[in-house]
């Protein structure tokens, strides 16, 4: 037999017959393995966690070293020097004048005379002939030349863009997100970081939202648990071992710690244990369930500064936050969604704030928002909020608008405030459509300094105070509407205007129409039950175009300002007296 170190293994070409004699020796009997203490095996998961950290860190600092080399776009590639580039040029100069028609013009010329073999020059000019065509509304013709830029440029971001304002105009809402996603990779490899993409991806999502899609939430799903039995505690759901984190639960790596329990985690439903939790752990495009039951607000303020949709679970009113504290429990500033939430507030606040620029366009749907100290919404800034089929209680306004807000209500109903329902200040503009503004303390629906009112198919009634008060330099234009059974129709002070078209106007137990000082109310095929109090001039106005102003038996007159909602206050900023 050979000597030990002189063996020729029977494989040699197998990757195992590469061990030595040693290597294949029998090892000599191992100590018995000492149990580890807690603390060892809280020092060792800290040490992993502390390396995984500075790979992270090290990943990003590389990573961003990486997106400050910008990529070369086509547009930065450009010989203006060649055929086409002058022509393209003009067709620029015509789209910052509005001027679409003769913009696409020029560009249809730029691309005649441009080189085949110009790659660059071309994607730009189809790509900005694409814009040209979706200012003119021909959404088919303008993705054509999206996907034209595409073919030349794949690589760039622009042609993205295109193809996904395109998509959204036609109705293709996943399509548009799958574009705008590829568009913002691209994007950011070109060393952009303007983030035109998220604002993109935000108006897909509540355009998609509004025509019944989640094509913009397709993110995770996070469930929110009910507090339970607990709810009357005003806590949190309780802690369950199935779904939520334990604090002093430590795996150690070598017993499951390791990463098939990681992509065990990874697949595991998402679970939270408040509403404000869930939105602290969600990303962009995010779904939150809020499941049967109560939810307390635990006294936070939900801040949503990020794409996501919320919404109860089950039937209308099935899922109930309950919300005690004197900070509103939502403070809307991004766009996002929430269905079907019923909002009890308590506490002197509004229960619902939107604030922002015109980015911030909020959807809004089949909620009950009430408010036990404040006013069930307040929208300031430059919001565009939509809400549809709601229900809005306020201690003092139901819904109450301010700065150069621009909100819309459809199929809502306001009702049941201590003050008026609908109170409009300063700049804001309001539309409202097939909404009911009904029972509430005090006024109807309250028009004051510049704001604008445009109502249409609505129906004001049972308040117990005027139907419409418009006041300042405000504006109201109403169309279909009924105004009844209110102490007072439609009324004017100061400098304001209403337009009113097709309506029922009734003034109950006072005026029908009040018109003073500056003020118009000019009125078309209307028919007015009441009296019209007003000089000369106003009441020709009043009684326009096809309008009839019929005379009740019993005269009115103005109510008395002792008690109820015709109190005098002094103060200039809650109605006009």
């Amino acid at each position: 037999m050979a000597a030990a170190r002189d063996v020729t293994l029977r494989s040699s070409e197998d990757r195992d017959a590469a061990k030595t004699h040693e290597e294949v020796l029998p090892s000599a009997d191992a100590p018995p393995r000492r149990e580890r203490t807690v603390d060892e095996r809280r020092d060792s998961a800290a040490d992993i966690e502390a390396a995984r950290t500075e790979a992270m860190l090290v990943e990003t600092f590389d990573s961003s070293r990486t997106a400050s080399t910008r990529r070369q776009t086509p547009q930065t590639q450009i010989d203006e020097r060649a055929p086409g580039a002058k022509a393209r040029v003009s067709g620029n100069e015509a789209m910052k004048s509005g001027e679409f028609d003769l913009a696409h013009g020029f560009y249809t010329e730029a691309l005649e005379v441009a080189r085949d073999d110009d790659a660059n020059l071309r994607a730009v000019i189809f790509c900005n002939r694409s814009l040209a065509l979706e200012k003119m509304a021909d959404y088919d013709a303008a993705m054509c030349d999206a996907q034209a830029a595409e073919e030349l440029a794949p690589h760039w971001s622009k042609p993205k863009c295109r193809l996904a304002k395109a998509c959204l105009r036609i109705g293709s809402y996943g399509l548009a997100v799958t574009y705008a996603r590829l568009g913002e990779k691209l994007q950011l490899a070109e060393g952009d970081h303007s983030k035109s993409f998220r604002d993109l991806l935000d108006e897909i999502a509540m355009c998609a939202a509004e025509n019944g899609s989640v094509a913009g939430f397709d993110g995770r799903i996070i469930y929110v648990r009910s507090a339970g039995e607990e709810a009357w505690l005003g806590r949190e759901a309780p802690l369950s071992a199935a779904f939520d984190e334990l604090d002093d639960e430590i795996v150690d790596p070598m017993y499951g710690g390791g990463g098939a329990r990681a992509e065990r985690d990874c697949e595991k439903p998402i679970h939270a244990r408040s509403l404000s939790e869930a939105i602290e752990k969600a990303h962009d495009g995010d779904r939150i369930l809020l499941l049967r039951g109560v939810h307390n607000g635990l006294g936070e303020v939900c801040e949503i500064n990020k794409r996501v949709l919320i919404r109860g679970e089950g039937a209308f009113r099935d899922a109930t936050v309950d919300c005690r504290n004197n900070s509103a429990l939502f403070r809307i500033k991004r766009p996002c969604v929430i269905q079907n939430v019923d909002v009890d507030f308590t506490g002197f606040s509004e229960a619902i704030r939107i604030v922002g620029d015109e980015r911030v366009k909020p959807f809004i749907e089949n909620c009950v928002v009430k408010s036990s100290g404040g006013d069930g919404v307040a929208i300031g800034g430059k919001s565009s909020p939509l809400f549809r089929n709601c229900v809005f209680t306020g201690r003092l306004s139901g819904i109450r608008t301010y700065k150069t807000s621009n909100p819309s209500f459809i199929d809502c109903h306001i009702t049941r405030s201590e003050k008026q329902g609908v109170l409009a200040m300063e700049d804001s503009r309001v539309i409202m459509h097939s909404c009911v503004v009904q029972g509430n303390e005090e006024d109807g629906v309250i028009v004051m300094e510049r704001a604008n009112l445009v109502m249409s198919k609505c129906v004001v009634y049972e308040n117990k105070g005027v139907g419409i008060d418009v006041s300042n330099h405000a504006k109201v234009v109403a169309t279909e509407c009924e105004i009844e059974d209110n102490i007072g129709g439609l009324w004017l002070w100061d400098e304001s205007t209403a337009h009113a078209t097709s309506c029922s106007i009734n003034g109950g137990k006072s005026h029908a129409a009040l018109v003073d000082g500056k003020a118009r109310a000019n009125c078309r095929h209307c028919t007015v039950y009441g009296v019209v109090h007003a000089s000369e001039s106003a009441a020709r106005a009043v009684r326009g175009e096809g309008t009839t102003v019929m005379t009740t038996d019993v005269p009115t007159a103005l109510p008395a300002e002792a008690k109820g909602a015709f109190k005098f206050d002094p103060c200039p900023f809650s109605r006009k007296q």
